[in-house]
């Protein structure tokens, strides 16, 4: 009787588990997940791993140590950092021994039409780039946290396929520029950085 209700009990927490995740994922079922970062002990039991991985069938699950996955980190924004010029070299320790990270202040969206797409989530590290495919439109609003912040017309047409790569710095200015691949059209858009970033 004290194996059943142990295992009951264990059940219990897995199917918790998985609730808690499956909330997560729903959430922000607009987020790609590529990888997914199990690290601590409860992610060492085989069947928390079965668990998230069958939750997330496209990710790579990677199970690391705490110190692994924050040199990791390290590793990746130093490696980000280093290609930007304007950045390498200037990291310095705050009082407390840590390195401030500058970074997003809201979510950066880009809509064109009726269809709003989030290129930056709010508190990404900066700088950052990414590019993103756009929807068919002519005109194209890039909005931070709600507000129009840049607007931009393309003359498109049916054959074109338009992206977006957006480069934002650590004072949160951002150079945007917007592509069409069938006509080779670029059209660059400076967005200053807000006053008091």
């Amino acid at each position: 009787a004290v194996v059943s209700t142990q295992s009951t009990g264990i059940q219990n927490d897995l199917n918790k588990i998985k609730e808690i995740v499956q909330n997560m994922v729903t959430k922000h079922n607009t987020l790609t997940m590529n990888r997914v970062v199990l690290t601590g002990g409860t992610c060492k039991v085989p069947k928390v791993q079965s668990i998230i991985s069958h939750l997330f069938p496209n990710s790579t699950v990677i199970n690391q140590t705490p110190d692994e996955i924050i040199s990791l980190g390290a590793a990746t924004h130093a490696g980000m950092i280093s290609k930007f010029p304007s950045v390498s070299g200037k990291a310095e320790l705050e009082a407390n021994s840590t390195v401030g990270i500058p970074l997003t202040p809201s979510d950066i969206e880009v809509r064109v039409g009726d269809n709003v797409t989030r290129a930056v989530a709010k508190n990404t590290p900066l700088p950052f780039k990414t590019e993103i495919e756009l929807p068919e439109g002519n005109v194209i609003v890039i909005e931070a946290a709600g507000k129009c912040i840049a607007k931009a017309e393309v003359a498109g047409s049916d054959d074109s396929k338009v992206s977006l790569h957006i480069e934002i710095q650590e004072d949160c200015s951002i150079e945007a520029i917007i592509k069409d691949s069938f006509t080779n059209e670029r059209t660059a858009v400076h967005i200053p950085a807000p006053s008091g970033a």
